[in-house]
């Protein structure tokens, strides 16, 4: 057994939303807190099940999606 297509493809999309939509307006750590309460949930929900790969797939698709939202993030001035 594992978790379903769509459980997968509701879970990228709500973290998704929380890291691309939500995360241009709100702190980092205010993604990090939203989305650990999110991944948790899913994981203790399926964590009965044989899903080592399908965690990995979505820890890599998590992964990309911060990658992309670092990259056109402002960035802080501050300095020296």
């Amino acid at each position: 057994m594992k978790p379903s297509k769509d459980s997968i493809k509701t879970m990228i999309q709500k973290c998704s939303n929380v890291i691309l939509k939500e995360g241009k307006a709100i702190t980092q750590s205010e993604i990090t807190r939203r989305l650990n309460l999110i991944i948790r949930g899913w994981t203790n929900y399926h964590r009965h099940v044989v899903a080592s790969h399908t965690f990995s797939y979505i820890n890599n698709t998590i992964y990309l999606l911060l990658k992309q939202l670092a990259k056109h993030r402002p960035k802080t001035v501050g300095g020296d």
